[in-house]
């Protein structure tokens, strides 16, 4: 029953700070009349959603339930949560593409050799990188070149490949799983140049995807990665070590670049445990890369993580879950709009007080915890703003470094964590 309950809050957590993002208090009136209002404040945004999840969850009925059947099944449950989410996503969608702009143009002609295209993003057309590259502009020529390469029907290492088009995985909302995590067997020192473009919707669920979930899975070949935005993509009930763009690095020692790439509006959601029952739970969970603890090192730079759910045990962070100490460089990137919610402490070994530090705006580390490194990573031109933690299982909710003493000495009972203060010379600079 703990179980049940902790997923569900879990759930209402994501739910309710995505619709925050998504749906930024969408209004549809209809002679007064808010589709979505269930609190009566004549508002539909993510307050409702909270408030028909509180209802469904009390177990009071109230005489008249049809405002409260969002779907229209005559049940009033979680069915019709999940439907008010959906629904409220949908309507900031369609808001949004109403209200968009064309961005102007730039003053300065492009090079003969250059083109530019809608994105600002100026490609040359001599290079032999964009001569000799593969050059991907719809969702069905990317499901295609991602059976190719995990059926190991084509392969494409040292190749460049280029989005030149956005590209929708999932243009009919249909929220079931379009992706499979890319294998990097076909794809050793490749890179993915996103030339300023979008894949939109990408979507997994554990009975469909085996492994680490991202837009690569488990990275065991070198690759880089750059000028990508990932939006509304939600991993479902991720296993350890996922992230929007790389599940996991192991490939023996090598260095994996991601820059300028960036994920807004999209959800890690993992599974959290129980008291006394932690087997399968989802850790080393992260915006762009779930877990380097292989000996790879991760260089993330001028990358952006803009409105992200991270939902799992613990080692959660806005950029990387978890690496080893000293393989990473994480720098000029910024992360906002961003709830980590854990459970660590249904584990005994991890009470509140130590708990708290297995959630981190930029990255956690397999043997010293977060707070020890956040301070550096801001003098590394890293930022970020409007971050949420919540421990599940004390209710507790803490802002930005909330909850973080200014020393820490001596505070961890975590197992085998080592405690270094500020002016340890041996922490990284």
């Amino acid at each position: 029953m703990k179980k049940i309950i902790s997923v569900i809050i879990c759930l209402i957590m994501i739910i309710t700070a995505a619709v925050s993002v998504l749906a930024n208090d969408v209004l549809l009136t209809e002679e007064e009349v808010v589709v979505g209002d269930m609190n009566g404040d004549k508002t539909a945004d993510n307050k409702d959603v909270v408030t028909l999840f509180r209802y469904v969850s009390s177990g009071e009925r109230a005489e008249d339930e049809s405002v409260y059947d969002f779907n229209g099944d005559t049940a009033v449950d979680n069915k019709d949560v999940v439907a008010l989410f959906r629904y409220l996503s949908r309507s900031a969608d369609d808001t949004a593409e109403e209200t968009e702009t064309e961005p102007e143009g730039s003053e300065t002609e492009p090079d003969e050799t250059e083109t530019e295209d809608e994105t600002g993003f100026v490609i040359d057309e001599n290079d032999p990188e964009w001569i000799n590259g593969i050059k991907i502009g719809t969702r069905e020529e990317l499901l295609e070149f991602a059976n190719k390469v995990n059926g190991s029907i084509d392969n494409f290492s040292g190749k460049t490949i280029w989005i030149t088009e956005d590209i929708d995985l999932d243009p009919d909302n249909t929220w079931e799983t379009n992706w499979n995590p890319l294998s990097t067997a076909m794809l050793e020192d490749a890179t993915i140049n996103g030339a300023g473009h979008t894949i939109t919707g990408m979507r997994m669920k554990p009975a469909q995807v085996s492994g680490p979930m991202g837009f690569i899975g488990k990275a065991a070949n070198k690759i880089t990665i750059k000028n990508l935005t990932f939006d509304h993509a939600v991993l479902e009930g991720a296993p350890k070590h996922s992230g929007i763009v790389i599940g996991e690095l192991s490939a023996g020692g090598q260095t994996f670049e991601i820059e300028n790439v960036k994920v807004t509006n999209s959800i890690v959601s993992g599974e959290i445990g129980e008291a006394g029952n932690i087997k399968n739970v989802s850790f080393r969970l992260g915006g762009i890369v779930g877990a380097n603890i292989y000996g790879d090192t991760v260089y993330v730079h001028g990358c952006t993580v803009d409105g992200i759910e991270i939902c799992g045990f613990h080692n959660i962070a806005g950029l990387v879950g978890c690496t080893l100490d000293g393989k990473y460089v994480i720098e000029d990137n910024t992360v906002k709009n961003a709830s980590l919610i854990y459970s660590a402490s249904f584990s005994t070994s991890y009470p509140a007080d130590a708990s708290r530090y297995f959630a981190d705006p930029f990255y956690e580390v397999t043997n010293y915890w977060g707070e020890y490194h956040t301070d550096v990573d801001l003098r590394n031109g890293n930022n970020y703003e409007t971050i949420d933690s919540w421990d599940i299982v004390n209710d507790l909710h803490y802002d930005g470094e909330e909850g973080k003493s200014d020393d820490y000495p001596g505070q961890f009972p975590a197992k085998d964590s080592i405690t270094r203060p500020k002016d340890d010379p041996s922490r990284p600079k």
